[in-house]
């Protein structure tokens, strides 16, 4: 099952709070702890991750660390705030492994509209489209593709290292239960005798 999304949306006259929702549910005005959270991560997607794509201002930025962590869609509605700017509407979620990262983010961008909607707002269909074309799901499956040939490589990497070191320590184990037989100790010791007897 699919975990689920988080989103904001600025207030139009930059003064009121700002919009926010957990799933299909708006989260009240008095905060319980879930607007700090959602805050919080939305900063840390945009901190720490890279622009996957962008198209006419709409964009998605991924988290991922060794596999897909976490991700932002920012799009804008069609109207303008009171100063004139373009307000942004955005989504922040959490990759389910047992799902698809492909199906994740259409997800995400058709649960954008119903965030939109419900604060009296409409996403620029330009946004809309540019998510919808097949170069923006061409480039995600290429993008989980990519990651999941790292993670391969790397668990190869892992085991041989590993089986490198296991083979190391059992040599070394056997050494140290089978010394060298005291005959050969009391030749290589005579040996010694006669050599230093010869100086």
């Amino acid at each position: 099952m699919t975990k689920d999304f988080f989103y904001k949306a600025q207030s139009l006259d930059n003064t009121s709070p700002d919009h926010y929702a957990i799933g299909s549910n708006l989260v009240g005005e008095v905060d319980d702890g879930s607007r700090s959270k959602i805050t919080r991560d939305i900063s840390e997607v945009a901190r720490k991750g890279k622009v996957l794509w962008e198209k006419n201002g709409a964009e998605l930025i991924v988290y991922s660390p060794n596999r897909p962590k976490k991700f932002i869609i920012q799009v804008y509605s069609e109207g303008l705030d009171q100063a004139g700017r373009r307000a942004p509407l955005l989504c922040c979620g959490e990759f389910d492994e047992t799902n698809s990262v492909v199906e994740q983010i259409l997800l995400a961008t058709e649960g954008i509209k119903v965030f939109a909607t419900k604060i009296g707002r409409s996403v620029d269909p330009r946004h809309s489209l540019s998510m919808r074309e097949s170069a923006f799901r061409d480039k995600l499956e290429q993008w989980e593709d990519d990651l999941k040939k790292k993670r391969r490589a790397t668990q190869v990497a892992i085991a041989i290292g590993t089986a490198a070191i296991v083979t190391i320590l059992a040599l070394a184990i056997m050494k140290q239960s089978n010394p060298s037989p005291p005959s050969e100790q009391k030749t290589e010791s005579r040996s010694i005798s006669n050599l230093t007897s010869q100086r």
